[in-house]
């Protein structure tokens, strides 16, 4: 199986359970494709999240204020965003920094999750 495969299975697998940091995608492509140089894992990262994002296979959330809040940016604008604040860190992201994924849900889920995150 090609590797890419490989990581967009598990971490399809992982975003249907979860949140998945960009932190933790990162690692998992050090990982499964070994001796990247960063600029190599960061273009081979954000390649497989804008090829997800165009099939709408996922969504791209932040936290702020104790809130999950989408994105709701094209592809493009999104993998931008994240390229831009990646780059702006000077460093690999770690947990919690500029992105979390998930499968698409709806304002409602969304909204319950939040409410959940808000009672502790």
């Amino acid at each position: 199986m090609n590797p890419l495969d490989q990581i967009k299975r598990d971490f399809l697998a992982e975003c249907a359970e979860d949140f998945v940091g960009l932190w933790s995608l990162l690692r998992t492509v050090n990982f499964t494709i070994p001796n990247l140089t960063p600029i190599e894992a960061q273009s081979i990262t954000l390649r497989f999240l804008e090829d997800l994002l165009r099939a709408e296979a996922i969504v791209v959330l932040q936290i702020s204020n104790s809130r999950l809040e989408a994105w709701n940016l094209p592809p493009a604008s999104a993998i931008k965003r994240i390229k831009d604040e990646w780059d702006a860190l000077g460093r690999d992201p770690d947990i919690g920094e500029i992105a979390w994924f998930t499968l698409p849900m709806s304002d409602g889920k969304l909204a319950q999750i939040n409410e959940r995150m808000q009672d502790g």
